[in-house]
């Protein structure tokens, strides 16, 4: 079953506001696409036709894209090659976190990494 909490849009690209997850038992997704004033309904898996394979209007959950950055590590500190675990949402306060710990404690350099939640 989606999660109605979180934001979808289409396979073909179109905005979504879900409203519900009681709708029949065959479609209890029940939304609106971009600004029609008719609701739609999908499956629970958010299949709009269930008997095509797949339909521009099926639903695509929308990732949020974050990035953050890490110090990268060469020996010393946490003795063997590794990436620290801590994120930094910039690279000047993770340069300041990092500026304790000089080159010779294994510090390589900070980087920057993305992901999507």
């Amino acid at each position: 079953m989606l999660d109605i909490t979180k934001k979808y849009t289409t396979v073909g690209g179109l905005p979504v506001r879900l409203v519900s997850c009681l709708g029949s038992s065959l479609y209890p997704i029940v939304g609106y696409i971009d600004s029609e004033t008719f609701p739609t309904c999908w499956t629970g898996d958010g299949h709009h036709d269930t008997k095509a394979a797949r339909s521009a209007f099926d639903l695509v959950e929308v990732k949020t894209k974050k990035e953050g950055w890490v110090g990268v590590y060469n020996k010393g500190m946490l003795s063997q090659n590794r990436v620290g675990c801590t994120i930094h949402a910039t690279k000047a306060h993770a340069d300041a976190f990092f500026k304790q710990y000089d080159r010779s404690n294994g510090l390589v350099d900070v980087v920057k990494i993305e992901w999507e939640e």
